[in-house]
């Protein structure tokens, strides 16, 4: 997968230029951002340059997304090694930086997913628990339900699963040595809170349990 990649611009080619060679044996070459889901007007551009194509969307607890983000913005170097949970909850409350304001905004994965279908089809468009593809008694099932969905009919995955790894420490970043921050419970019950009204319309599109770290 390309270090560089942007499906921003709707230009086909410039595009597959940008993405590089493809992978030998596969006709197209793959893309993963984390972004593109939060930009509906990049999944505006990806549906006029490949109407066909397929996609894969996880999803996780929005709580442990919202920690996940806020200790990779400190180790990247956009947000301050000092802010709290509490800090950066009220500031992503009120900020329209990219960085801050996405803490809270990219947790809401709804707006996404019903853009996805509308513009792709539900059946181009494969919707998945993280908790479930790392999880040892699922992960093999939700790996072969992958593999039904991009054509790979009677793949053998045996017990494999996901890797669940946290990326926070990781060496390439900046500042990896920065500490996790540390949670309160106050900030962790008003992000379950934030996120109630939209667990029960998140489950439909997903077709499973509100998404929880208990899945």
């Amino acid at each position: 997968m390309p270090s560089k990649r942007e499906a921003f611009p709707a230009d086909h080619r410039e595009y597959l230029k940008k993405l590089g060679p493809t992978v030998p044996g596969f006709r197209e070459p793959l893309d993963f951002t984390p972004n593109y889901a939060h930009r509906l007007s990049t999944l505006a551009n990806i549906h006029k340059m490949f109407p066909g194509v397929k996609l894969f969307l996880t999803v996780r607890d929005p709580v442990e997304r919202f920690y996940s983000a806020l200790d990779h913005g400190k180790q990247v170097g956009v947000i301050s090694a000092e802010m709290s949970d509490r800090k950066a909850f009220s500031l992503a409350q009120q900020s329209n930086q990219p960085w801050v304001g996405g803490l809270l905004e990219h947790g809401l994965y709804v707006p996404a997913i019903r853009a996805s279908y509308q513009l792709f089809g539900p059946e181009n468009v494969f919707v998945a628990s993280l908790s479930k593809l790392t999880s040892p008694s699922q992960g093999a099932s939700e790996i072969h339900r992958l593999a039904e969905f991009v054509g790979w009919h009677g793949l053998a995955v045996g017990k494999k699963t996901f890797p669940h790894v946290n990326e926070s420490g990781n060496r390439s970043r900046p500042q990896p040595m920065i500490p996790r921050t540390a949670r309160s419970e106050d900030v962790v019950a008003a992000l379950r809170d934030f996120y109630e009204p939209w667990q029960e319309e998140l489950a439909s599109l997903v077709g499973a349990q509100p998404v929880t770290e208990a899945l």
